[in-house]
């Protein structure tokens, strides 16, 4: 048995391969079986390249965000309304500290919760007890 022993500072693999040489302009040596054919797949692959510009509608990109700028303007300016609304809504705060007792939430949670609701106990606790409340 013939082992290799590499010394700090020597490179890993040998001088002479092709892998040594990162230059294009060399002519490679050929290679034989499975690595020749994986060479040669490879630079199949890695030789073409297209030099064409990329033509680009730039006023069809500009009216495009501009389209999804306002939609995006369009939900927020609803979630605002939702946030408006769901703030005019009073809530007993002994409601509010049942709920995070009996169902173990967060005081937001309940009091978004509550909000939703309208004030209403037994149906923010319907809600609270049918589907899992999203952390805040």
């Amino acid at each position: 048995l013939k082992r290799r022993v590499f010394l700090p500072g020597t490179p890993s693999f040998p001088v002479s391969s092709p892998m040594a040489h990162d230059d294009d302009d060399e002519p490679q040596k050929d290679v034989k079986g499975e690595t020749g054919k994986e060479a040669r797949a490879l630079d199949s692959i890695t030789d073409f390249v297209e030099e064409s510009e990329v033509k680009v509608d730039e006023e069809a990109i500009k009216k495009r965000l501009k389209e999804l700028r306002e939609v995006q303007q369009q939900k927020d300016r609803e979630r605002a309304d939702e946030q408006r609304a769901l703030l005019a809504v009073k809530i007993n705060a002994e409601d509010r500290d049942l709920i995070v007792q009996e169902m173990e939430v967060t005081p937001a949670v309940a009091e978004r919760t509550l909000r939703e609701k309208g004030g209403n106990v037994e149906e923010a606790l319907r809600q609270l007890v049918t589907s899992f409340p999203e952390l805040q």
